[in-house]
């Protein structure tokens, strides 16, 4: 079965769902750029540029483990990369997410 790329489908106006890896090495409590990182960011901006509505979802780490952090500093590294406003919601349920 062929799976078409993103630029060979009308994306414009529709909502993607796109599911990440974001597992980046930290450093002073910060995300560290990689290949990976970069490799993400040019899939966002292709979805972006094809007119999508992006929903990037990923996590750092486990909760109530040492290495799990809140993806916000990556949500605003990405909005620096991209040169466009990326918002961050920290729940995926309830009245948070239905107001975003």
């Amino acid at each position: 079965m062929k799976l078409n790329g993103i630029e060979e489908v009308d994306l414009s106006g529709k909502r993607v769902l796109l599911r990440t890896d974001l597992n980046l090495p930290v450093e002073g409590g910060k995300p560290k750029k990689t290949v990976r990182f970069e490799r993400y960011l040019q899939t966002i901006q292709k979805l972006s540029k094809s007119g999508a509505k992006t929903v990037v979802m990923s996590h750092q780490g486990r909760p109530a483990r040492q290495d799990f952090m809140s993806l916000e500093p990556h949500a605003d590294m990405i909005s620096e990369e991209i040169e466009c406003k990326v918002r961050f919601v920290s729940s995926f349920f309830g009245q948070q997410l239905e107001s975003s």
